[in-house]
């Protein structure tokens, strides 16, 4: 819809259940795949192909595992390095990364600044049809490789969100150039490897040549448990590692109790997602500006994350 989005409640958060057992899974007849990580999952990821890839869960496997990203948000929300590791701001509208040496994506060939030129004009180019390209297109002026290490951004204008909108995995030019379909490869220079997809799976397995060593999981495993029931029943079970976000809100204090908390631990930390309203401003009714301030009046912020939410923010 077109028009304006009016948010009722800023403010996210984020729950992660994880299992406190010895070695990394939390499976118990495990043995033959030990370190293994199994992670419930609400629903199938739209795609993993990060060009495309807009839900939390496809872009937290792109972005955190597959992919890696010129720069990332630590768990207190800053900024710091990822493939670059450091960056000057000479000017208001000019960025210049310098990228560390010797990266390399999954199938050997080295990352370079072309790369990353090659990333950010491909999201651009309408010819991709990237959800992405006007967040770029509107305030990416040019992209320049100074060196294979080095690239620099002019900007049309100065941007305060630059870096934090510069958090996008860095693609692999050599296999985007050529004929062939990008979302069944998902070759990136992450801590993981893609190996298989399914409608109720999906599989990463150990990078062994990690820019910062190799991971100490060797594989991931993404289950998707539609039904709340059954995903609280297989943590239950011990057949789940980890949960962000997939856990009903009144069920949460069961992780904190026993016998649930001799295994698991319930963490929570701020986030930066929000809800919000569109209304479509071409209609009669919405457009006028008196009804939309009744409905945001009508809108009880604090009963909804006291009784829907159970509390969190």
């Amino acid at each position: 819809m077109k028009g304006s989005r009016h948010t009722y409640r800023i403010g996210a958060w984020i729950i992660l259940l994880l299992v406190l057992l010895s070695g990394c899974s939390g499976k118990a007849a495990d043995e033959e795949r030990p370190g293994t990580l199994y992670v419930g999952l609400e629903s199938a990821p739209k795609t993993l192909d990060p060009r495309f890839a807009t839900d939390a869960a496809g872009m937290r496997i792109t972005q955190g595992l597959l992919f890696d990203t010129l720069v990332r948000l630590d768990d207190q929300l800053k900024i710091v390095s990822c493939l670059a590791q450091r960056w000057e701001n000479p000017d208001n509208r000019t960025y210049i990364f310098h990228l560390r040496p010797s990266v390399k994506f999954h199938d050997g060939e080295p990352l370079t600044a072309e790369d990353v030129q090659f990333t950010f004009q491909h999201l651009m180019d309408p010819a991709t049809g990237s959800p992405f390209a006007a967040t770029y297109g509107e305030v990416i002026e040019a992209i320049s490789v100074l060196n294979p290490q080095t690239v620099k951004f002019t900007l049309k204008q100065p941007t305060a969100a630059f870096l934090t909108s510069a958090i996008m995995p860095i693609l692999p030019r050599h296999l985007l150039d050529r004929p062939g379909d990008f979302a069944t490869r998902l070759i990136g220079s992450g801590p993981f490897r893609f190996v298989s997809q399914s409608p109720t799976e999906i599989v990463l397995a150990r990078n062994a040549n990690y820019m910062d060593g190799p991971p100490a999981l060797e594989r991931v495993v993404f289950k998707i448990i539609k039904d709340d029931n059954t995903r609280y029943l297989k943590a239950q079970k011990g057949e789940l590692d980890l949960l962000v976000n997939a856990i009903a809100g009144d069920r949460i204090d069961d992780f904190k109790k026993a016998p649930l908390n001799e295994h698991y631990s319930v963490i929570e930390s701020p986030g930066i997602s929000y809800n919000y309203l569109i209304f479509n401003l071409d209609d009669a009714r919405v457009g006028d500006l008196r009804v939309r301030r009744a409905v945001a009046a009508a809108i009880d912020a604090a009963e909804i994350i006291r009784y829907r939410l159970g509390g969190q923010r």
